[in-house]
C-alpha cells in the first residue's frame, strides 16, 4: 500500500485483536490499532501497542466472535450508554495502566457487536449519555470513533436489505453521530458521509460556507438587502 504514491500519507489503521499481527503491520508502516475486542482477547495486544508507540481504537464487545450474540452479551440492564460507557472505561483504564497515554486512546462504543439492532439505535442517539455518566476526567475527553456503515441496524430501521444501498442510512446515522459529540466515523462511502458531515460542521462548529457561483448568480446580493451566497 505504501507503494501507491496516493497513500504514502495517509494514515493506516490496521484491525487486529492480535498482538503479533499488529507489531507486524506496524513494521509494515500502519498507524493505528484497531481492536475490536478493547485489548481484551490477546493480554499481549495492550502492553504491544504501548512499545510500539501506536494510538489505538478501543471498541466495546463482550466475549468473543463466537459468543458475542449470545443472550448474556446482549442482555444490558435500564441504560445501554451507561453499561457501555462502563465497560469501555474499564478497557481505556487498563490501556492506561499497560503504558499506553491517553493521547493515544480512541474509543468506539461498538454499534452493532454484543447489541441488538435496537441497543445499537440506542446508544447511537445517548452517546453524550454515556460520556457524561460513564467516561469522567481525562476518558470523557477521549476521541470517539462509531462506525455506523452499512450495520444491519442501519438495514432494520431504512428496510435495505443489500448493505451497499444502506449508504444514505449511514450518512444520516454519522449525523447522529456527530450531534452526539463523536469525533471520527468509520464509513464506506467516505464522500456522501463527508457531505452530510459538513453540513453539521456548519451548523454546530461554524465552518465557513462555500460560495457558489450558480447560486450567487441567481440570488445575486443587493444593497441593503440580505442574499444567499
Amino acid at each position: 500500500m505504501r507503494e501507491d504514491s496516493e497513500l504514502v500519507h495517509t494514515p493506516i489503521s490496521i484491525d487486529t485483536y492480535s498482538a503479533r499481527v499488529a507489531a507486524a503491520a506496524a513494521a509494515e508502516g500502519a498507524d493505528v490499532i484497531n481492536d475490536i475486542s478493547g485489548g481484551a482477547v490477546d493480554p499481549e495486544m495492550l502492553p504491544t501497542a504501548a512499545a510500539l508507540g501506536l494510538p489505538i481504537v478501543l471498541m466495546h464487545m463482550r466475549g468473543d466472535m463466537d459468543t458475542m450474540w449470545s443472550q448474556e452479551s446482549t442482555t444490558y440492564g435500564t441504560s445501554v450508554a451507561l453499561e457501555v460507557g462502563c465497560e469501555l472505561a474499564a478497557r481505556a483504564e487498563a490501556a492506561m495502566a499497560a503504558g499506553i497515554p491517553a493521547f493515544h486512546l480512541i474509543l468506539d462504543p461498538g454499534l452493532g457487536f454484543s447489541k441488538t439492532q435496537r441497543q445499537s439505535a440506542e446508544l447511537l442517539g445517548a452517546l453524550r449519555e454515556m460520556r457524561a455518566a460513564a467516561l469522567p476526567g481525562v476518558l470523557g475527553r477521549l476521541p470517539l470513533l462509531v462506525g455506523p456503515s452499512r450495520k444491519r441496524f442501519i438495514g432494520s430501521i431504512t428496510g435495505r436489505e443489500d448493505p451497499k444501498d444502506r449508504d444514505l442510512g449511514t450518512a444520516a446515522a454519522c449525523v447522529v453521530a456527530a450531534a452526539q459529540g463523536a469525533e471520527i466515523m468509520r464509513v464506506h462511502n467516505v464522500a456522501m458521509a463527508r457531505e452530510a458531515l459538513r453540513v453539521v460542521d456548519c451548523v454546530y462548529r461554524g465552518t465557513p460556507l462555500v460560495r457558489l457561483e450558480s447560486t450567487a448568480a441567481a440570488f445575486p446580493v443587493h444593497p441593503g438587502r440580505s442574499g444567499v451566497a
